[in-house]
Formats: structure tokens, C-alpha cells, sequence
């Protein structure tokens, strides 16, 4: 990796690609997904984010071409598993930060992350994959604002 060797950047995004129920994703917004995984120790801290982290790094960034494979969801079950968990994480973020959920955010939220993962971001391109995560993307906005706001009528 003559880029890191040199010591061009700070720090370099690749480009993720996940498997989703057996099939590199190659659209619905998950690709490319360039994340920040490769940094100068020194240059780097990670935030503190309770879902998701991510690093900030002081100096310049570059980008690599070969895509990290991220085998996020083999099956529906380990689907589910993280569902609950970062729904949980996510919501207890957006309350810290103060946010509030409404009646309408049941609606449109996850009307809008369906939309756009299915329709903008091409996602009926990936097959019947690319609808089964857009839903339960849809879902999972659901259930993340649900938690929300229960945690907002609990004080």
C-alpha cells in the first residue's frame, strides 16, 4: 500500500460494499459507502457517537479505489439482532441531543427512507434484496422514532 506508505494523507476512505442476505449491494445508497477505516494513529480520535462512530482525523484525506467488504447482514435474524440495538443507541442519541419525535415523523420519516433508498438511490436495481432493505430500512425508522418517542413522553 505504497499511498499509506508514503505518508500522502492523514487518513483515507474506502469504499464500502456489504452483503445484504447473500448479494453485494450495489446500489439502494450503500455503494459506494466511503468510510473513514485507515488513519494516522496520531491524526485520529473517534468521536463520541453512542451508534455508528465515527473518526475525525486533522490533516488531509484521500480516497483508495478497492472497496472493503462489509458482510453486515447474512440473514434476516442478525438483521433484526442489530434492529434492536442501534434503534435503541440511535434514539437515546437523538434524545440526548434534544430532539423530539411526532405523529408525523411515524409517517413521513420512513415513507421518505424508502423512497429514497428504493426509488432515488436505485435500490429496485438490486433485486428483491434492494426492496427488503429498503422496508426494513423504512422500519427501522420507525421503531428508532417510536423509541424516541417514548423516551420524550418519559421525560
Amino acid at each position: 500500500m505504497q499511498a499509506v506508505q508514503n505518508h500522502l494523507y492523514s487518513g483515507y476512505f474506502l469504499p464500502r460494499q456489504s452483503l445484504f442476505l447473500g448479494k453485494w449491494m450495489e446500489h439502494s445508497g450503500w455503494y459506494p459507502d466511503y468510510v473513514l477505516r485507515l488513519f494516522q494513529k496520531e491524526s485520529g480520535q473517534f468521536d463520541k457517537a453512542l451508534v455508528h462512530e465515527q473518526v475525525q482525523v486533522k490533516g488531509e484525506m484521500g480516497y483508495l479505489k478497492n472497496p472493503l467488504r462489509h458482510y453486515t447482514y447474512p440473514n434476516l435474524e442478525h438483521y433484526f439482532k442489530k434492529l434492536k440495538r442501534y434503534t435503541t443507541l440511535s434514539a437515546q442519541q437523538l434524545h440526548q441531543n434534544g430532539a423530539r419525535a411526532y405523529p408525523w415523523d411515524l409517517i413521513f420519516r420512513p415513507a421518505a427512507t424508502f423512497f429514497k433508498m428504493y426509488l432515488i438511490k436505485l435500490g429496485f436495481l438490486d433485486g428483491w434484496q434492494g426492496l427488503v432493505l429498503a422496508v426494513l430500512s423504512a422500519y427501522q425508522v420507525l421503531v428508532k422514532y417510536l423509541k424516541l418517542m417514548n423516551l420524550n413522553l418519559r421525560g
